[in-house]
């Protein structure tokens, strides 16, 4: 089968890696996959050519929404995909009454807060599929439980060449790797638990991988609570980085207040790192057994996320326990060949059933801004990204302008 993934733009984070992963597995069963990125004013990072059999870059620049739209169905149309897997792309959405009636059009939503653009054209997708229970069950809440999947991530193993590492031995070593921003993630969270672990005398060193706007006053907290010199903040980095870095630490943290299935914390348990997580029923209670293979803590109680580091640092044999535990979890569940088995089995399920969906509407009717993407949510998505791209465009016109002679970020940020 011929795949193609619908992305607004490419980022390092979860749609990507997602996007990245889910390629993988469907190359390994000899099936084709292509890369279609709606690019948009300012983007910065290119698309690994080498992960898809094909990418294709739609730039946005200066254009009517209905045109764009219209350019957007056309070239879904031209890659002829058997299956159009979209993620968080209102333009896509947009697209779908306009693209050929036979492609199966299946959104992918990652987290609840993109339910409503997934939502948008109902009788111009297929089956929408969840990465989670947590969000699943949100769709549900909507009236549409028949027409939803939950399909949980899965992540690449560690090559079985590479020798165990000893773990919670000498300085505990923690890391967290996600967006640095207080919404959602709340790594507005991490100073309270830094500082509690010092104070009980907790030897630890902390890496924090990601960035965000979050990031410059997360370090002034973090000095402002002595606790600076504890803390490495590496920013966003490649995948072999990352992988180096959980293949040498002891405990994954995540603090967040909902999530859909944190893929940094399936690939941190890949590799022995022990879980002290978010309690987020249908996310990171599906892969985590509190006590068994990691701890799941009240998020807004930094004082257990402490309780749990303490603990493993007091018993070496039941992080060790705890680690292999971790690891035998996501080798058992949620490695990336029973991700691929649980996707194709629900693209094999739409094959099967009688494609009952109307013809295309014509493209005139998207260039003259048609009924079918004049919705709420589809405005309200594209406002947002595209206020967004504006404010980091000027971000870094504004870092440009004001970098010193010698290259480099100045002093200040």
């Amino acid at each position: 089968m011929r795949f193609v993934f619908v992305m607004y733009g490419w980022h390092l984070g979860g749609i990507s890696t997602f996007c990245r992963n889910l390629s993988a597995g469907l190359r390994n069963r000899r099936h084709e996959v292509i890369l279609l990125v709606i690019h948009h004013a300012g983007a910065h990072n290119s698309v690994p050519n080498e992960l898809f059999d094909q990418c294709v870059v739609l730039p946005r620049r200066v254009s009517r929404t209905g045109p764009f739209v219209a350019k957007v169905a056309q070239a879904i149309d031209r890659l002829k995909p058997d299956t159009l897997v979209v993620n968080a792309s209102p333009y896509a959405m947009a697209a779908l009454p306009y693209v050929y009636h036979s492609i199966i059009r299946t959104p992918v939503i990652h987290v609840p807060e993109e339910a409503g653009l997934a939502l948008t054209n109902p009788q111009w997708w297929d089956r929408l599929i969840t990465v989670s229970e947590f969000v699943g069950e949100s769709l549900r809440r909507q009236g549409f439980s028949e027409r939803v999947s939950v399909c949980p991530l899965g992540v690449p193993l560690p090559s079985a060449r590479q020798e165990p590492r000893k773990r919670f031995q000498g300085p505990l070593r923690i890391v967290s790797a996600s967006r640095i921003v207080v919404t959602q993630k709340r790594m507005d969270r991490l100073p309270a638990i830094a500082k509690m672990l010092a104070e009980r005398k907790v030897d630890f060193h902390w890496t924090v991988l990601g960035d965000g706007a979050y990031l410059r006053e997360l370090r002034h907290e973090m000095n402002r609570s002595g606790v600076n010199d504890r803390f490495s903040f590496k920013g966003s980095v490649c995948e072999s980085t990352v992988t180096s870095i959980f293949r040498e630490s002891d405990v994954f943290i995540l603090v967040s207040d909902h999530e859909g299935l944190p893929q940094a914390l399936l690939e941190a348990m890949a590799y022995g790192v022990v879980p002290v997580v978010s309690r987020i029923n249908g996310s990171t209670t599906c892969a985590v057994e509190h006590g068994k293979s990691g701890f799941l803590c009240d998020p807004s109680e930094p004082v257990q996320f402490v309780n749990a580091i303490t603990q493993l640092t007091g018993d070496h044999s039941l992080g060790a326990a705890m680690s292999a535990r971790a690891a035998e979890t996501i080798a058992q569940n949620f490695s990336l060949s029973a991700f691929t088995d649980r996707f194709l089995a629900i693209i094999n399920e739409l094959r099967s059933l009688e494609n009952r969906r109307a013809q295309p509407l014509s493209l005139a009717q998207a260039r003259s801004a048609g009924k079918p993407f004049q919705c709420l949510g589809f405005w309200r998505c594209l406002r947002n990204q595209t206020f967004g791209q504006v404010k980091r465009w000027l971000v870094r016109k504004t870092l440009t302008a004001t970098m010193p002679e010698g290259g480099g970020l100045p002093p200040s940020i």
